[in-house]
Protein backbone atom coordinates (compact mmCIF):
# COMPACT_ATOMS: atom_id res chain seq x y z
CA UNK A 1 0.00 0.00 0.00
CA UNK A 2 1.19 3.46 -0.50
CA UNK A 3 2.69 5.12 2.87
CA UNK A 4 1.42 8.13 4.08
CA UNK A 5 3.19 11.63 4.09
CA UNK A 6 4.89 10.71 7.08
CA UNK A 7 6.31 8.12 5.99
CA UNK A 8 8.90 9.37 4.50
CA UNK A 9 10.29 10.64 7.61
CA UNK A 10 13.68 9.69 8.97
CA UNK A 11 12.82 6.43 10.64
CA UNK A 12 12.03 2.76 10.07
CA UNK A 13 10.94 2.39 6.30
CA UNK A 14 7.28 1.80 5.49
CA UNK A 15 6.88 -1.97 4.46
CA UNK A 16 7.07 -1.50 0.94
CA UNK A 17 4.02 -4.21 0.43
CA UNK A 18 0.89 -5.83 2.56
CA UNK A 19 -0.58 -9.17 2.33
CA UNK A 20 -3.99 -9.79 2.84
CA UNK A 21 -5.39 -13.29 3.52
CA UNK A 22 -9.40 -13.48 2.30
CA UNK A 23 -11.07 -16.95 3.54
CA UNK A 24 -14.18 -17.30 2.38
CA UNK A 25 -16.52 -20.21 1.63
CA UNK A 26 -17.96 -18.57 -1.30
CA UNK A 27 -15.62 -18.04 -4.97
CA UNK A 28 -17.53 -15.51 -5.93
CA UNK A 29 -17.29 -13.28 -3.11
CA UNK A 30 -13.43 -14.01 -3.56
CA UNK A 31 -13.14 -13.43 -6.93
CA UNK A 32 -15.63 -9.61 -6.54
CA UNK A 33 -13.05 -9.17 -3.20
CA UNK A 34 -9.68 -9.68 -5.46
CA UNK A 35 -11.12 -7.56 -8.05
CA UNK A 36 -11.43 -4.51 -5.43
CA UNK A 37 -8.40 -4.67 -4.51
CA UNK A 38 -6.35 -5.31 -7.03
CA UNK A 39 -5.90 -1.34 -8.26
CA UNK A 40 -4.57 -0.53 -4.31
CA UNK A 41 -0.78 -0.40 -4.81
CA UNK A 42 1.33 -2.44 -3.00
CA UNK A 43 -1.12 -5.27 -1.46
CA UNK A 44 -0.45 -8.96 -2.07
CA UNK A 45 -3.84 -11.00 -2.25
CA UNK A 46 -3.93 -14.42 -0.69
CA UNK A 47 -7.20 -16.30 -0.70
CA UNK A 48 -8.76 -19.80 0.09
CA UNK A 49 -12.36 -21.47 0.05
CA UNK A 50 -11.84 -24.32 2.78
CA UNK A 51 -11.32 -22.63 6.25
CA UNK A 52 -9.38 -25.72 7.76
CA UNK A 53 -6.61 -24.24 4.96
CA UNK A 54 -6.87 -20.68 6.62
CA UNK A 55 -4.32 -21.50 9.43
CA UNK A 56 -1.54 -23.13 6.91
CA UNK A 57 -1.69 -20.23 5.12
CA UNK A 58 -1.51 -18.00 7.78
CA UNK A 59 1.48 -19.42 9.29
CA UNK A 60 3.22 -19.64 5.46
CA UNK A 61 2.26 -15.93 4.56
CA UNK A 62 2.17 -14.04 8.01
CA UNK A 63 -0.48 -11.67 6.25
CA UNK A 64 -1.23 -7.72 7.52
CA UNK A 65 -4.86 -8.20 6.76
CA UNK A 66 -7.11 -11.08 7.19
CA UNK A 67 -10.45 -10.97 5.44
CA UNK A 68 -13.01 -13.86 7.09
CA UNK A 69 -16.47 -15.06 5.90
CA UNK A 70 -18.52 -15.68 8.94
CA UNK A 71 -20.59 -18.48 8.15
CA UNK A 72 -18.58 -21.48 6.73
CA UNK A 73 -19.06 -24.95 6.81
CA UNK A 74 -16.64 -27.75 8.73
CA UNK A 75 -15.31 -24.53 10.38
CA UNK A 76 -16.98 -21.58 11.74
CA UNK A 77 -15.45 -18.45 11.25
CA UNK A 78 -15.41 -17.73 14.82
CA UNK A 79 -13.39 -20.85 15.23
CA UNK A 80 -10.45 -19.43 12.60
CA UNK A 81 -10.78 -16.24 14.46
CA UNK A 82 -9.90 -17.60 17.63
CA UNK A 83 -7.05 -19.96 16.06
CA UNK A 84 -5.55 -16.49 14.80
CA UNK A 85 -5.78 -15.31 17.75
CA UNK A 86 -4.04 -17.98 19.66
CA UNK A 87 -1.20 -17.77 17.08
CA UNK A 88 -0.63 -13.92 17.10
CA UNK A 89 1.85 -13.16 19.35
CA UNK A 90 0.82 -10.81 22.62
CA UNK A 91 3.09 -7.60 21.04
CA UNK A 92 1.99 -8.46 17.27
CA UNK A 93 -1.22 -7.01 15.67
CA UNK A 94 -2.82 -8.88 12.24
CA UNK A 95 -6.00 -6.60 12.33
CA UNK A 96 -8.99 -9.14 11.50
CA UNK A 97 -12.47 -8.02 9.65
CA UNK A 98 -15.06 -9.96 9.42
CA UNK A 99 -17.59 -10.86 6.33
CA UNK A 100 -21.12 -10.95 7.48
CA UNK A 101 -24.74 -10.60 6.28
CA UNK A 102 -26.03 -10.84 9.87
CA UNK A 103 -25.32 -7.41 11.38
CA UNK A 104 -27.38 -8.74 15.12
CA UNK A 105 -26.04 -7.21 18.03
CA UNK A 106 -25.60 -10.23 19.51
CA UNK A 107 -23.41 -11.64 16.00
CA UNK A 108 -21.41 -8.60 16.42
CA UNK A 109 -20.82 -8.68 20.05
CA UNK A 110 -19.30 -12.77 19.64
CA UNK A 111 -17.26 -11.66 16.77
CA UNK A 112 -15.74 -8.66 18.35
CA UNK A 113 -15.16 -10.86 21.80
CA UNK A 114 -12.79 -13.34 19.61
CA UNK A 115 -10.89 -11.11 18.44
CA UNK A 116 -12.18 -9.37 15.19
CA UNK A 117 -11.33 -5.77 14.76
CA UNK A 118 -13.97 -4.37 12.08
CA UNK A 119 -17.23 -6.04 9.97
CA UNK A 120 -17.56 -5.61 6.09
CA UNK A 121 -21.28 -6.12 5.28
CA UNK A 122 -22.54 -7.82 2.74
CA UNK A 123 -23.31 -7.33 -0.32
CA UNK A 124 -20.46 -5.57 -0.45
CA UNK A 125 -19.79 -1.62 -1.20
CA UNK A 126 -16.52 -1.90 -3.42
CA UNK A 127 -15.59 2.20 -2.23
CA UNK A 128 -16.28 0.84 1.64
CA UNK A 129 -14.25 -2.44 0.91
CA UNK A 130 -11.29 -0.22 -0.34
CA UNK A 131 -11.26 2.50 2.60
CA UNK A 132 -11.66 -0.05 5.26
CA UNK A 133 -9.10 -1.90 4.20
CA UNK A 134 -6.37 0.33 3.31
CA UNK A 135 -6.98 1.75 6.76
CA UNK A 136 -6.41 -1.88 7.94
CA UNK A 137 -3.36 -1.69 6.47
CA UNK A 138 -2.19 1.48 7.95
CA UNK A 139 -3.22 0.81 11.53
CA UNK A 140 -0.92 -2.82 10.87
CA UNK A 141 1.87 -0.72 8.94
CA UNK A 142 2.02 1.77 12.10
CA UNK A 143 1.80 -1.25 14.71
CA UNK A 144 5.29 -2.76 12.76
CA UNK A 145 7.18 0.94 12.84
CA UNK A 146 6.47 1.28 16.24
CA UNK A 147 7.29 -2.48 16.82
CA UNK A 148 10.45 -1.57 14.23
CA UNK A 149 11.47 1.74 16.67
CA UNK A 150 10.96 0.14 20.26
CA UNK A 151 13.40 -2.54 19.09
CA UNK A 152 15.98 -0.11 17.90
CA UNK A 153 15.31 1.42 20.96
CA UNK A 154 16.07 -0.75 22.93
CA UNK A 155 19.29 -1.62 21.56
CA UNK A 156 20.15 1.82 21.50
CA UNK A 157 19.34 2.05 24.97
CA UNK A 158 21.83 -1.23 25.28
CA UNK A 159 24.21 0.45 23.53
CA UNK A 160 24.05 3.65 25.62
CA UNK A 161 24.17 1.51 28.74
CA UNK A 162 27.34 -0.93 27.54
CA UNK A 163 28.96 2.43 26.29
CA UNK A 164 28.16 4.21 29.84
CA UNK A 165 29.79 1.04 31.68
CA UNK A 166 32.55 1.18 29.37
CA UNK A 167 33.30 4.90 30.19
CA UNK A 168 32.79 4.44 34.03
CA UNK A 169 35.97 2.12 33.66
CA UNK A 170 37.90 4.04 31.49
CA UNK A 171 37.29 7.08 33.59
CA UNK A 172 38.23 4.84 36.67
CA UNK A 173 41.33 3.06 35.10
CA UNK A 174 42.38 6.81 33.85
CA UNK A 175 41.77 8.41 37.74
CA UNK A 176 43.66 4.76 39.24
CA UNK A 177 46.49 5.54 36.87
CA UNK A 178 46.94 8.87 38.33
CA UNK A 179 46.46 7.73 42.08
CA UNK A 180 49.47 5.77 41.02
CA UNK A 181 51.22 8.39 39.56
CA UNK A 182 50.73 10.91 42.21
CA UNK A 183 50.87 8.99 45.66
CA UNK A 184 53.45 6.29 44.32
CA UNK A 185 55.42 9.08 43.44
CA UNK A 186 55.82 7.58 39.61
CA UNK A 187 57.27 11.17 38.97
CA UNK A 188 60.81 12.31 38.37
CA UNK A 189 62.23 15.58 37.31
CA UNK A 190 64.91 16.25 34.58
CA UNK A 191 66.45 18.87 33.97
CA UNK A 192 67.68 20.82 30.42
CA UNK A 193 69.67 23.54 30.61
CA UNK A 194 68.93 26.91 29.21
CA UNK A 195 71.97 28.29 27.40
CA UNK A 196 73.46 31.86 26.77
CA UNK A 197 73.63 31.40 23.12
CA UNK A 198 77.21 33.67 22.04
CA UNK A 199 79.01 32.51 24.88
CA UNK A 200 77.95 28.76 25.72
CA UNK A 201 77.47 29.28 29.12
CA UNK A 202 74.40 28.26 31.21
CA UNK A 203 72.73 30.18 32.92
CA UNK A 204 69.43 27.76 34.30
CA UNK A 205 67.69 24.85 33.88
CA UNK A 206 64.42 24.13 32.95
CA UNK A 207 62.88 21.47 35.34
CA UNK A 208 60.82 18.56 33.22
CA UNK A 209 58.65 15.99 34.26
CA UNK A 210 59.01 12.18 33.24
CA UNK A 211 56.29 9.60 33.85
CA UNK A 212 57.32 6.28 35.48
CA UNK A 213 53.75 5.00 34.44
CA UNK A 214 51.97 3.35 32.21
CA UNK A 215 50.43 4.22 29.18
CA UNK A 216 53.93 5.69 27.80
CA UNK A 217 52.86 8.92 26.62
CA UNK A 218 54.02 12.75 27.03
CA UNK A 219 53.92 14.79 30.42
CA UNK A 220 51.47 17.43 28.61
CA UNK A 221 48.90 13.90 28.27
CA UNK A 222 49.19 13.05 31.69
CA UNK A 223 48.34 16.81 32.83
CA UNK A 224 45.93 17.29 30.55
CA UNK A 225 44.01 14.00 31.78
CA UNK A 226 44.27 14.84 35.47
CA UNK A 227 42.62 18.47 34.85
CA UNK A 228 39.56 16.28 33.49
CA UNK A 229 39.27 14.09 36.88
CA UNK A 230 39.91 17.27 39.31
CA UNK A 231 43.69 16.01 39.84
CA UNK A 232 45.25 18.32 37.83
CA UNK A 233 46.65 20.38 41.26
CA UNK A 234 47.72 17.46 42.71
CA UNK A 235 50.15 16.31 40.09
CA UNK A 236 51.32 20.16 39.45
CA UNK A 237 51.85 19.97 43.05
CA UNK A 238 54.24 17.19 43.38
CA UNK A 239 55.86 18.40 40.30
CA UNK A 240 56.75 21.71 41.71
CA UNK A 241 57.80 19.83 44.79
CA UNK A 242 60.16 17.48 43.15
CA UNK A 243 61.63 20.55 41.32
CA UNK A 244 62.34 22.38 43.60
CA UNK A 245 64.84 19.58 45.16
CA UNK A 246 67.01 20.76 41.87
CA UNK A 247 67.81 24.27 43.86
CA UNK A 248 70.42 22.66 45.99
CA UNK A 249 72.40 20.91 43.07
CA UNK A 250 72.72 24.36 40.56
CA UNK A 251 75.10 27.35 41.52
CA UNK A 252 74.01 30.08 42.73
CA UNK A 253 73.93 32.50 39.76
CA UNK A 254 71.44 29.99 37.97
CA UNK A 255 67.73 29.77 38.12
CA UNK A 256 65.19 26.75 38.23
CA UNK A 257 62.46 27.17 35.89
CA UNK A 258 59.48 25.58 36.85
CA UNK A 259 56.64 25.24 34.76
CA UNK A 260 52.86 25.69 36.48
CA UNK A 261 49.33 26.64 35.15
CA UNK A 262 48.04 29.66 35.73
CA UNK A 263 44.63 28.65 37.22
CA UNK A 264 47.25 25.97 39.70
CA UNK A 265 49.49 29.19 40.81
CA UNK A 266 46.61 30.96 41.91
CA UNK A 267 45.18 28.66 44.14
CA UNK A 268 45.85 29.26 48.03
CA UNK A 269 47.44 25.15 48.58
CA UNK A 270 49.69 26.24 45.12
CA UNK A 271 51.01 29.04 48.17
CA UNK A 272 50.65 26.76 50.97
CA UNK A 273 52.47 24.40 49.44
CA UNK A 274 55.19 26.49 47.79
CA UNK A 275 55.71 28.18 50.79
CA UNK A 276 56.67 24.98 52.76
CA UNK A 277 59.43 24.10 50.92
CA UNK A 278 61.06 27.94 49.44
CA UNK A 279 60.51 30.98 50.87
CA UNK A 280 63.20 32.65 48.53
CA UNK A 281 62.20 32.97 45.33
CA UNK A 282 64.88 35.04 43.83
CA UNK A 283 66.22 31.69 41.59
CA UNK A 284 62.79 30.68 40.42
CA UNK A 285 60.96 31.44 37.49
CA UNK A 286 57.88 30.71 37.20
CA UNK A 287 57.17 28.92 33.21
CA UNK A 288 53.72 29.49 32.38
CA UNK A 289 52.13 27.04 30.90
CA UNK A 290 48.59 28.00 28.51
CA UNK A 291 46.51 24.91 27.81
CA UNK A 292 43.19 27.37 28.13
CA UNK A 293 42.50 31.07 27.66
CA UNK A 294 43.47 32.95 31.15
CA UNK A 295 39.81 35.21 31.40
CA UNK A 296 40.51 36.44 34.56
CA UNK A 297 43.95 37.98 34.73
CA UNK A 298 43.45 40.32 37.94
CA UNK A 299 43.88 36.85 40.28
CA UNK A 300 46.98 36.04 38.02
CA UNK A 301 48.44 39.23 38.21
CA UNK A 302 47.71 39.78 42.25
CA UNK A 303 49.71 36.42 42.53
CA UNK A 304 52.57 37.26 40.40
CA UNK A 305 52.86 40.64 41.86
CA UNK A 306 53.22 38.71 45.50
CA UNK A 307 56.00 36.47 43.86
CA UNK A 308 57.66 38.79 42.38
CA UNK A 309 58.11 40.71 45.91
CA UNK A 310 59.98 37.84 47.05
CA UNK A 311 62.35 37.60 44.07
CA UNK A 312 60.82 35.20 41.41
CA UNK A 313 60.43 35.92 37.87
CA UNK A 314 58.29 34.30 34.99
CA UNK A 315 58.65 33.32 31.79
CA UNK A 316 55.44 32.80 28.93
CA UNK A 317 55.77 29.35 27.03
CA UNK A 318 55.09 28.41 23.36
CA UNK A 319 54.98 32.65 22.69
CA UNK A 320 53.69 32.61 19.06
CA UNK A 321 51.44 29.83 19.16
CA UNK A 322 47.79 28.60 21.05
CA UNK A 323 46.64 31.83 23.28
CA UNK A 324 50.79 32.72 24.30
CA UNK A 325 49.80 36.29 22.42
CA UNK A 326 51.68 39.22 22.30
CA UNK A 327 48.44 40.82 23.94
CA UNK A 328 48.64 38.41 26.74
CA UNK A 329 52.33 39.04 27.10
CA UNK A 330 51.59 42.77 27.47
CA UNK A 331 49.08 42.17 30.64
CA UNK A 332 51.70 39.56 32.43
CA UNK A 333 55.23 41.69 31.56
CA UNK A 334 57.07 38.47 31.80
CA UNK A 335 60.75 38.40 32.38
CA UNK A 336 61.61 35.65 29.87
CA UNK A 337 59.52 35.08 26.54
CA UNK A 338 60.05 31.60 25.16
CA UNK A 339 59.72 31.33 21.26
CA UNK A 340 57.84 28.03 20.53
CA UNK A 341 59.68 25.07 18.80
CA UNK A 342 57.11 25.32 15.97
CA UNK A 343 59.21 28.63 14.38
CA UNK A 344 62.78 27.71 16.11
CA UNK A 345 62.57 24.41 14.15
CA UNK A 346 63.64 25.26 10.47
CA UNK A 347 64.54 29.12 11.13
CA UNK A 348 68.07 28.40 9.25
CA UNK A 349 66.27 27.59 5.86
CA UNK A 350 62.58 29.55 6.50
CA UNK A 351 62.79 33.22 6.30
CA UNK A 352 58.91 33.49 7.68
CA UNK A 353 60.06 31.75 10.65
CA UNK A 354 63.01 33.84 10.84
CA UNK A 355 61.14 37.02 10.39
CA UNK A 356 58.79 35.99 13.62
CA UNK A 357 61.90 35.26 15.49
CA UNK A 358 63.31 38.82 14.82
CA UNK A 359 59.92 40.67 15.51
CA UNK A 360 59.61 38.58 18.61
CA UNK A 361 63.59 39.91 19.88
CA UNK A 362 62.56 43.18 19.08
CA UNK A 363 59.12 43.09 20.82
CA UNK A 364 61.06 41.43 24.01
CA UNK A 365 63.48 44.61 23.95
CA UNK A 366 60.89 46.83 24.03
CA UNK A 367 58.95 45.84 27.13
CA UNK A 368 62.08 44.61 29.00
CA UNK A 369 62.15 41.02 28.26
CA UNK A 370 64.70 38.03 27.16
CA UNK A 371 63.52 35.68 24.61
CA UNK A 372 64.91 31.50 24.72
CA UNK A 373 64.32 29.95 21.78
CA UNK A 374 63.40 26.52 22.30
CA UNK A 375 64.00 23.09 20.64
CA UNK A 376 67.38 24.10 19.13
CA UNK A 377 68.39 21.00 17.10
CA UNK A 378 70.83 21.38 14.76
CA UNK A 379 73.88 24.41 14.39
CA UNK A 380 72.17 25.84 11.34
CA UNK A 381 69.63 26.84 13.90
CA UNK A 382 71.66 27.79 16.53
CA UNK A 383 73.56 30.05 14.32
CA UNK A 384 70.78 31.63 12.72
CA UNK A 385 69.10 32.15 16.12
CA UNK A 386 72.38 33.78 16.58
CA UNK A 387 72.06 36.30 13.66
CA UNK A 388 68.89 37.35 14.28
CA UNK A 389 69.98 38.42 18.31
CA UNK A 390 68.07 35.22 20.61
CA UNK A 391 69.73 35.44 23.37
CA UNK A 392 69.35 32.52 25.02
CA UNK A 393 68.24 29.06 23.95
CA UNK A 394 68.00 25.46 24.92
CA UNK A 395 67.33 22.04 22.82
CA UNK A 396 69.29 19.00 22.35
CA UNK A 397 71.64 20.56 20.28
CA UNK A 398 73.16 21.84 23.34
CA UNK A 399 72.13 19.52 25.87
CA UNK A 400 69.39 17.03 26.45
CA UNK A 401 67.72 16.74 29.65
CA UNK A 402 68.69 14.58 32.63
CA UNK A 403 69.47 14.90 35.81
CA UNK A 404 71.44 17.26 37.98
CA UNK A 405 75.09 16.38 39.24
CA UNK A 406 75.18 15.89 42.99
Amino acid sequence: MTPPDDASRPGPSWPERSTVLIVDDEPMNIRLLEKILAPMEGVDVVSTTYAREAMSLFEVHRPDLVLLDLHMPELDGLDVLRLISGVVAADDFVPVMVLTADVARESRHDVLAAGAHDFLVKPLDASEVTLRVANALHTRALHVIVERNRGELARRVHDLEEDAVTERRRVAEEIRQLREVIDGPRLEMVYQPIVELRGRETTGFEALSRFLATPTRPPDQWFAEAARHSLRGELEFLAVSLALHGLRRITNDQFLSINVAPEIMVTSDFRTSLDAQCSDLSRIVFELTEHSRVDEYAPLLETMSEFRARGARFAVDDAGSGFASFSHVLKLQPEWIKLDIEFTRGIDHDPARRAIAAALVQFASEVGSNVIAEGIENEGEFETLIDIGVPYGQGYFLARPGPLSQ
